[in-house]
């Protein structure tokens, strides 16, 4: 589920595993749209091809662990994620499917804090967590 705020009224999309993302009406969603992964677009333009890289993060982490639900929030440039109480800052929405690996091990291995900072290392091509303390 996509749920876009960058327009008086909200608008609402489903992203499929292609990538497509395709508007439907509020009226025609369900609770259940609504209980499982989300993006919610809050402001600024989007980065190139972001939907692509939100269905590397979800399908990578369905096929580890289906109960594990992320919500993101992209504001401008920043990308933020929740799942359950923990607090993810992606820095920005750049190689999640690598990401979402360094996540479930997080998950597996909390911080001990309920959040922490994930970026890639561009020089050794690998993710860097932080937990924040």
């Amino acid at each position: 589920m996509v749920t876009d705020l960058r327009t008086d009224t909200p608008m609402y999309y489903k992203l499929y595993k292609n990538s497509n993302i395709v508007k439907v009406s509020f009226s025609d969603l369900t609770d259940n749209d609504f209980n499982g992964n989300s993006i919610k677009i809050v402001n600024g333009p989007l980065a190139n091809k972001i939907y692509g890289e939100f269905v590397n993060y979800f399908l990578l982490l369905r096929t580890t662990d289906q109960s594990i639900v992320t919500n993101f929030v992209v504001v401008g440039d920043e990308l933020t994620g929740n799942i359950g109480n923990l607090t993810i800052d992606f820095i920005d929405s750049m190689n999640l499917g690598t990401k979402a690996s360094a996540v479930y091990q997080r998950i597996k291995e909390p911080c001990p804090s309920e959040s922490f900072t994930i970026n890639m290392d561009d020089m050794v091509n690998q993710v860097i967590i932080i937990c924040d303390i």
